[in-house]
């Protein structure tokens, strides 16, 4: 997969299990199953520099959906679920086939808060719920078919996977996602551990979701510029899996990155030039990747 150049991209129609629905959303997952690689940090982020604006686009509207256990994403961007009801645990309820539906709309969109520092919708995390929608196998097209509800209302639609899990949280965003953005941490067995993420991604693709793509791996937590270890694996990401692209910003470890969900912000609002730097460096790739916006000539 190669990135794409051109006029910006046609959206088109999403078709949920059982009714067609226009929709609006890209839905990207962010995911690995190693913790420590930096998907929060990069999904965070991610999200809110297009919910300023950035790569020459105006601020998007754009839904984080939360689905990690421990509920980092939420309390860094100072939301919290009431309960499992108003939580990122409603997306797994079944979408009802009779007149229910209207009200179980109601319910999904009850859950949907405003990110206390930060241009962005979020479905918070909610542990119990979470837990409880993970031990259920089977029905991997229930959150793909709640998305598809809200989808209509944004532009972006991210998710944020718990690592180390393979249940049904994880293969039910990549039933769901368009696209999915993997963060990896140089050093170590990072690539070799992260090998088992992209046999899932490839599983699903074989099956629920044959249009599911890998948007680009980044390397993240990666030391100042010119950092050895970072380079070595971006060599080794370009030749163990070709087929994937490997973007060549890095995300540094830079204490205004750090420091960010402590204040509940992003590193936008954080105004650190460095940590600026980073992520747009990556928001301009992936949205060129993905055809959202041309390429440099």
């Amino acid at each position: 997969m190669c990135a794409r150049s051109g006029p910006l991209r046609t959206l088109s129609l999403y078709t949920m299990t059982e009714t067609p629905q226009a929709r609006s959303a890209r839905i990207t997952t962010v995911g690995n199953l190693k913790g420590g690689s930096g998907k929060t940090t990069n999904a965070v982020n991610l999200a809110c520099m297009l919910g300023h604006g950035t790569a020459g686009l105006p601020a998007q509207r754009v839904l984080f959906v939360d689905l990690e256990p421990l509920r980092t994403a939420s309390r860094w961007l100072g939301v919290e679920a009431a309960s499992a009801e108003q939580s990122s645990a409603v997306l797994f309820h079944a979408v009802p086939r009779n007149g229910d539906r209207e009200a179980h709309e109601a319910r999904l969109r009850a859950a949907i808060q405003r990110a206390e520092n930060e241009p962005i919708d979020l479905i918070a995390a909610h542990s119990d719920g979470l837990e409880g929608a993970d031990g259920v196998r089977g029905k991997e097209f229930d959150l793909k078919d709640n998305l598809a509800l809200l989808a209509a209302d944004y532009d972006f639609i991210f998710i944020d996977l718990p690592g180390s899990r393979t249940g049904r949280l994880i293969r039910s965003s990549l039933v769901a996602s368009e696209g999915v953005l993997v963060p990896l941490q140089p050093g170590g067995n990072s690539i070799e551990s992260t090998m088992d993420f992209f046999e899932m991604v490839e599983e699903i693709r074989r099956g629920a979701n044959p249009m599911l793509q890998v948007d680009g791996i980044v390397v993240s937590t990666a030391g100042p510029r010119g950092d050895v270890d970072a380079q070595i694996a971006a060599d080794t990401l370009v030749e163990v899996l070709p087929y994937y692209p490997v973007y060549g910003a890095r995300i540094r470890t830079l204490k205004a990155i750090q420091r960010a969900s402590s204040f509940r912000v992003s590193v936008q609002n954080m105004g650190d030039r460095e940590a600026i730097r980073d992520f747009t460096a990556l928001a301009e790739e992936w949205m060129r990747t993905i055809g959202y916006v041309e390429a440099p000539v």
